[in-house]
């Protein structure tokens, strides 16, 4: 290939080598400083060592000769030369829980802590044990125990009636931490491990749901609350059937019928309706006696329906303009007045004229 077809060559394609190039040197540089082998990594935690953040300290108490006990609640009444573990606990969140452990160490019990405890500000006005302004163990009380790396504090112990208390700082023995440099050994002088020993291990790490906290600290009160929620419900529950048979409509007698479509109309409407019916009744039967009685003025339709009734004018004008809503008592007393009136009017012996559309009106015409 001649000189000027390689210089035109080389003007068309001149990206295109220059990422091929760059590409190389690249692979060239990664090959030359870096390199391929094998790393060993711990397998995930799985089962009872997931859950269970005492699982390693558990089974090196156990290989021991000693006894254990994990709970997410504050255990019942652990014997006196009992040792007791605690990892992320409030020690402030209930009084009766705190003031049983510090009544249980002063009859002899060890208790062990680590710096997990939340409120230790409150645990160090009871046992003399804190933390100064670089974070670092401090005791108000003569040490019996001291364990130190440099000039670093890891665990300390003080005498606490007839029992003691012993807080780390760190979490030496949860989890894999307990297979960790000399953290085992730290372990069984910080809790004073002996065979036969019963250890209680006590956290709130992942916290006992709200349910088990209830059932825990309050079942009978839990028991009282669902058997009244029981009752209501049963009380407002759908029956299959009626309390008591219902009656045959066909023994109903016309008085009955007669006093539930009274109540009905009376209880809905105010008794507008009976009213209505009563005054409507009065004009037929007026209607029907008096002569020409539709077309007489409001007044006079008042006196005749008064001589005939036997009652008096304004009683009776009260009675028909009072449209209501009414009372059951005084509806009672409107309807019977009304009625007394008809049955009046209906007994005379006037006779029947033309019978004419009219409308009974007590004011003036």
């Amino acid at each position: 290939m001649s000189p000027p077809a390689i210089s035109t060559l080389l003007q068309r394609h001149w990206r295109g080598l220059i990422a091929t190039a760059s590409l190389v040197l690249l692979t060239v540089w990664i090959a030359r400083n870096t390199y391929w082998t094998e790393v060993s990594v711990p397998s995930p935690e799985k089962g009872e060592a997931a859950s269970d953040p005492f699982y390693a300290a558990g089974r090196l108490v156990r290989l021991l000769g000693a006894r254990t006990s994990m709970s997410r609640g504050f255990i019942g009444s652990p014997a006196t030369d009992a040792v007791v573990v605690i990892s992320e606990w409030n020690w402030d969140l209930m009084a009766d829980r705190r003031e049983r452990l510090e009544r249980w160490v002063e009859s002899g019990g060890r208790l062990v802590l680590d710096q997990t405890v939340f409120n230790i500000a409150r645990l160090g006005d009871w046992c003399g044990i804190g933390r100064d302004d670089r974070g670092r163990l401090i005791s108000r009380r003569p040490l019996i125990w001291l364990e130190k790396r440099t000039d670093e504090v890891r665990a300390l112990r003080v005498r606490i009636g007839k029992g003691s208390v012993t807080v780390f700082d760190g979490d030496p023995y949860l989890h894999r931490a307990l297979l960790d440099a000399d953290n085992a050994r730290l372990f069984v002088a910080g809790t004073q491990l002996r065979g036969g020993d019963s250890v209680y291990f006590l956290t709130e790490a992942t916290g006992a749901s709200l349910l088990e906290l209830l059932w825990q600290y309050g079942a009978s009160a839990v028991v009282l609350a669902l058997g009244l929620i029981g009752l209501a419900l049963w009380r407002g529950a759908v029956r299959f059937g009626p309390l008591l048979s219902p009656v045959d409509p066909a023994r109903r007698s016309l008085a009955e019928q007669i006093r539930g479509t009274g109540n009905f109309a009376a209880r809905f409407g105010g008794g507008r309706a009976l009213h209505a019916a009563a005054v409507r009744a009065l004009r037929e039967t007026a209607v029907r006696r008096i002569p020409r009685f539709g077309s007489l003025p409001a007044p006079e339709q008042l006196e005749r329906l008064a001589r005939l009734s036997g009652l008096p004018a304004p009683q009776l004008a009260a009675a028909i303009e009072a449209t209501g809503p009414h009372t059951r008592g005084g509806l009672r007393e409107i309807l019977a007045l009304l009625e007394n009136a008809r049955r009046a009017i209906a007994a005379t012996g006037a006779h029947v004229g033309t019978i004419g559309e009219g409308t009974i009106h007590a004011g003036s015409g």
